[in-house]
């Protein structure tokens, strides 16, 4: 038996030992209550992600009864930061209970008596933003639940984990307000792959323009081939639509070609249209992963499903030109109406702009399709909502915060910290960061600011984040082949690829901006931290 594996299961028997005492080390007023504590022995033999991972999670209703035991216990004279502390463990446990209504009774309660400061408003603050906005979706109050969402993503505003929760939490609204394109900029510029995501929030928000400008951004472009997904009976990918091949993605095209034909660029329509036409048509060699599963486009039904849109880009075109009569006589004329967020929010802004009481039975027809793909989503929502999905990136006071040193990668078992690639002509560095107990959104945020650093370091004033992927590095324990307990979380790492460029340039991030917000957090202050 190795001796990984030999510590690995020994730490596993151990965790369920209780901690040693630390009389040396007083409790936080920040420590919060209801979760199970992990041996002090698990953690140094495994790493403390892995030792939580092996440690048996608390029931909801094991979390709420201690958490009120802890809180009946306070004395008179208890501070606030202890009885907030312990009442946004319980409201956690509530909302994980599905009890919303108690929940936000709880975080009411620490609005009451909460005194800002600088650090609590950027950790502890943020997640209790964070949690209401999960116990809105919970009562179904998806407009309040966006607006906590914004909150903490104003307040966190260069971490890309809090603006892609506030994006989960905000698409999910019945009508998406004109005008919000500008609240996703930050996100547009840590991850290059959000265009083609806020295109679509734009057109259901009627923003054609900025649609199709965001349409021109996205790589591939439309009708370019690209990776697609291909559904098999049977076969269900964990994480993804469907098992990914290399093809060009039919409905993704049509939606950039309506927003382009929307915003009065019919010329653009058309080339997006002419190139999807010719990507399918081109032989594409099928990797092994796809052969190994059946997974191939079909050129015939790819071309069929674009005949079926192509009245969807004419309407489009003649709405954009004006003519609202000929594009609502041709929506009454269609025998099926494709739908989809983007082709519904044409048919809606089409609706609009017609003489009141003109065309009765295309307005009631637009109302019941509303109102039957409400019905649809909000069944959908209520059957795969998973509150513990969304819990898992709240952040703690950062003085209790279980977090990696801001350091260059060191070695003792496993490696945590920095390190950075740049490339031979200078332009261009690839930044990685890896913990094994900090939460993704430290993680990101901690390799962000060792951009900001390197490119000072350079004497640049901006960089661009070319590509941004994050990592869960799991373990599995064995014995001679054979798996010995669950897979576990061993840490998270974000890699970045950034360039060099000029402050002002497209896509450009100002290097002392992050510096300013992200090095309070993380580079040695008076607490000793770093």
């Amino acid at each position: 038996m190795g001796k990984f594996v030999a510590a690995a299961i020994l730490a596993a028997a151990l965790s369920t030992m209780p901690a040693p005492a630390k009389d040396s080390e007083p409790q936080s007023q920040w420590k919060g209550c209801g979760e199970n504590e992990t041996s002090g022995f698990s953690k140094f033999m495994v790493g403390p992600t892995k030792a939580r991972a092996l440690t048996e999670k608390a029931t909801p209703q094991d979390g709420i009864e201690r958490c009120t035991t802890a809180l009946n216990a306070l004395e008179q004279g208890a501070s606030w930061q202890r009885r907030a502390a312990l009442l946004r463990s319980r409201a956690k446990f509530l909302v994980r209970a599905k009890k919303h209504r108690e929940a936000l009774a709880d975080l009411d309660a620490i609005k009451a008596i909460e005194q800002p400061d600088p650090v609590y408003t950027r950790s502890f603050g943020v997640s209790l933003h964070m949690l209401r906005a999960i116990a809105h979706l919970e009562a179904g109050r998806r407009e309040d639940a966006s607006s906590e969402a914004f909150e903490a993503m104003r307040l966190r505003p260069w971490s890309e984990r809090v603006a892609q929760f506030a994006y989960v939490v905000t698409a999910l609204r019945d009508k998406v307000p004109a005008g919000e394109g500008s609240l996703w900029s930050h996100l547009m510029l840590m991850d290059s792959g959000f265009g083609e995501r806020r295109a679509i929030l734009l057109a259901r928000a009627g923003d054609w323009k900025e649609a199709a400008v965001d349409w021109q951004q996205v790589k591939p472009a439309p009708g370019e081939i690209g990776q697609t997904f291909i559904q098999i009976p049977n076969v269900t990918v964990q994480g993804a639509p469907g098992i990914p091949v290399r093809g060009v993605n039919v409905a993704r095209t049509i939606d950039a070609a309506m927003a382009a034909a929307m915003a009065g660029r019919g010329d653009l329509a058309d080339a997006w249209l002419n190139k999807l036409r010719e990507s399918v048509n081109t032989p594409i060699e099928s990797d092994k992963f796809a052969e190994r599963f059946g997974a191939k486009t079909d050129p015939k039904a790819q071309l069929e499903q674009l005949a079926r849109w192509s009245g969807m880009i004419d309407i489009a075109k003649a709405a954009a030109d004006g003519d609202v009569e000929v594009a609502a006589a041709r929506l009454e004329a269609m025998r099926e109406m494709p739908l989809s967020p983007t082709s519904l929010a044409l048919i809606r802004t089409i609706v609009t702009k017609l003489p009141d009481g003109s065309h009765g039975g295309l307005r009631r027809a637009v109302a019941q399709i509303e109102e039957q793909m409400l019905l649809d989503r909000n069944e959908r929502f209520v059957q795969k909502f998973q509150p513990d999905m969304l819990l898992g990136d709240l952040p703690d006071h950062e003085e209790v915060m279980l977090a990696n040193r801001y350091q260059n990668a060191v070695k003792f078992l496993r490696a945590n910290g920095f390190s950075v690639k740049k490339a031979k002509d200078g332009k261009t560095a690839d930044v990685v960061f890896f913990g094994d107990k900090s939460l993704p959104l430290a993680i990101g945020e901690m390799a962000l600011l060792r951009a900001a650093e390197l490119c000072i370091e350079q004497g640049k004033t901006a960089f661009r984040v070319i590509s941004s992927n994050d990592y869960t590095q799991t373990v599995t324990s064995t014995m001679y082949g054979v798996e010995v307990g669950p897979t576990t979380v061993a840490g998270h790492s974000t890699q970045i690829s950034i360039e060099f460029v000029a402050t002002g340039a497209p896509g450009a991030i100002d290097a002392a901006e992050i510096r300013g917000v992200l090095a309070p957090i993380y580079i040695a202050s008076d607490t000793g931290k770093s």
